[in-house]
């Protein structure tokens, strides 16, 4: 028995140590800025889907530790803004009678990295991503699958959207 209990003890200290680390933590050289999140405009016709992109942007900035999110009216180096300017759910792939099987969650948004004097360092009017929803047996189902498929694309976009701060970050002064 105390085997067992060394042996899971050592595994789990192998576990802690194992040393990863957001990939931009790393890469920013452990200087930390503020960047400020203010909540997107959502002109589509999804409720809360604004909320959604605004959890994914302030964790994906917290985990990667060299921006520090702060509030709407805190002083920040860096604001980045945005609009979600239409989400369109077309089906991709059909079954029997026509009847869809998977759907394709398509966002447009429209995002600015401002400094902190209003300056913009670059907008993406067009930015267009998406991920695929499975339609499910009922309309319960089929809603979470897109809910689901609706937070993984906000995480994505999260994610593409940081990497891009860090590289202008990084390339200026």
């Amino acid at each position: 028995m105390t085997r067992l209990v060394l042996a899971l003890f050592g595994v789990c200290l192998l576990a802690a140590g194992c040393g990863y680390r957001h990939p931009a933590a790393t890469m920013a050289g452990g200087q930390h800025r503020a960047i400020r999140l203010p909540m997107w405009q959502n002109r589509s016709n999804e409720l809360g889907l604004e909320a959604t992109f605004q959890r994914a942007l302030a964790d994906w900035f917290r985990k990667a530790g060299w921006l520090v999110v702060t509030g709407s009216g805190d002083p920040a180096e860096l604001e980045l803004a945005g609009s979600i300017v239409k989400l369109w759910l077309p089906g991709r792939a059909y079954g029997a009678f026509d009847r869809a099987e998977e759907l394709r969650a398509q966002v447009t948004c429209d995002v600015r990295l401002l400094t902190a004097d209003g300056r913009t360092l670059w907008h993406e009017p067009a930015l267009v991503m998406d991920e695929p929803a499975t339609v499910g047996e009922d309309a319960v189902a089929s809603r979470d699958h897109r809910n689901r498929a609706l937070a993984r694309l906000a995480s994505n976009l999260a994610e593409r959207l940081g990497f891009r701060v860090l590289a202008t970050r990084e390339a200026g002064p």
